[in-house]
This record gives structure tokens, sequence and C-alpha cells, in this order.
């Protein structure tokens, strides 16, 4: 049978706090233990709900949600775009933060980002790339700068090893029924609202069992298929226009 993982992008100071604490108590009642994936030094306009929470009081929650078992992720550094001029795992997005600059340029960017969560108390264990799009050097910087070895991303029906990393596919931005595989879904609380919150509650409480934690994941060295790597370089071409209407301001 098929099994979930749920992530929430886009964490940061000024998030929409109040979705935010929806969500959690949500995945607190049912035992949720999403992946969050959270921007170390947001500075993307798009994203900015509210001023009130200070920079000490947001890490108290990011603490809290490492103290109940969610799994951090470094998502990006700044959440700030360029043109996307080079190749990308993911070839969703003309935009990025890292997919073709200089190893240098990511290098600073994700050491950055990383010492920010180490100073607060937080050991992020998995790779979120903002707008999906990363390359071979993001990779490198990550396995020589940090002690980082997941992936949150690309296409595959399961866990696949590339890079000397494991990647944990995401491949739905809405919950679909699936006959097999691991399937991670992707939700911006930042822009969701109390019906969208409900609907996302009556599906964990009809399918509560097939939702997991990264914990539970069983990460093993499988090559990443070619039929997969077909689907995955293909795909966003096919069916973009599609994804593209699920997905919200602040990826």
């Amino acid at each position: 049978m098929a099994k979930y993982l749920l992530r929430l992008d886009d964490a940061c100071r000024f998030m929409n706090l109040q979705s935010w604490l929806k969500l959690e108590e949500l995945f607190d009642n049912y035992n949720i233990k999403p992946i969050v994936a959270i921007i170390p030094r947001c500075k993307d306009e798009t994203l900015i709900f509210q001023k009130d929470l200070s920079e000490s009081g947001f890490w108290e929650i990011v603490n809290r949600w490492a103290g109940k078992g969610w799994t951090i992720a470094l998502h990006g550094f700044e959440h700030i775009y360029v043109e996307r001029m080079g190749w990308s795992y993911v070839p969703m997005w003309k935009k990025t933060e890292f997919a073709g600059l200089p190893i240098e340029v990511q290098a600073k960017k994700i050491k950055e980002g990383y010492k920010i969560f180490l100073d607060n108390g937080i050991k992020p264990t998995v790779w979120v790339a903002p707008a999906h799009t990363f390359d071979k050097n993001t990779l490198k910087v990550l396995y020589e700068e940090t002690d980082i070895r997941i992936v949150s991303d690309c296409f595959a029906f399961d866990v696949f090893y590339e890079e000397n990393m494991y990647f944990i596919p995401q491949q739905l931005w809405k919950f679909r029924k699936m006959p097999f595989g691991l399937w991670t879904i992707c939700l911006h609380p930042n822009n969701m609202n109390r019906k969208e919150i409900d609907v996302i509650e009556k599906i964990i409480k009809t399918y509560r069992l097939y939702f997991i934690s990264l914990q539970e994941v069983k990460l093993r060295k499988r090559e990443w298929s070619l039929v997969e790597k077909f689907l995955n370089f293909n795909i966003w071409f096919n069916v973009l226009p599609k994804v593209k209407s699920f997905i919200k301001k602040g990826h």
C-alpha cells in the first residue's frame, strides 16, 4: 500500500502564524510528524504575513516542533530568486536560488543558513530547495559543509540514492490515493485558509494509517531508475499547468 509524508514549506519569522498554529494543533491531535522547510533568513517580501514574531520567538517555535519529532529541513537561505540559467534536478521553474550559480556562491548561502540553525540549537537533517531548483554543486556543498544527507524532492516511486544523498521523492500538492509507493504532499501553510485546513483534517482522519513520519522511512541506496528519471525530467512539462494551479505563491 502507498505511504504518505506531509511537508510544510516556507516557515520563517514572518509566516502566517495563525495557519501554522492551526495545523500544528491538527497534527498533534492525529500524531502527525511532518517535514517542515524553514527559511533561515527570509527576505522574500511575498512571505511577509506579519512582523510581530521576534527572531528568538520564531526559533522557540522551531525548537518546539523539533521536540515533537517534526523533521526540520533547511529551505535555502533568503528565498530570493534569480533566473535559472543552468540545469536543475527538477526542471519545474525558471527561477532559482541555487541551480546554475557558481559553487562558491552556493556554498556561502548554505554555510550561512546552516549556521543560523546551529546557533539556534537546531540541526536540520533534510534539504528542501526553493522552487525545487538545485544542481550537483548544491549536493556537493551540502555533503562537504553540512551533516545533511537527505533531499526532499524529485519524482520517484520510493527512496533513491544519488550523489551521496538519499532522496525522498516529492510529487504531490494535493492528496491522491495511490496504489503503491512513497508520496510526499507539499503544503504551503502561509496561504492556507480554514476551509483548506479542514480538508486536510478530513483526509488525515480517513487515511491516517497511511501517513508516516520521515523517521519511519527506510533509507536505502537504491538507484534512481531510468523510468523514474525519464518521468522526472518530462512530467513537469506535460502536467506543469495543472501542477501550478495547485501551487500558490511562496515556494
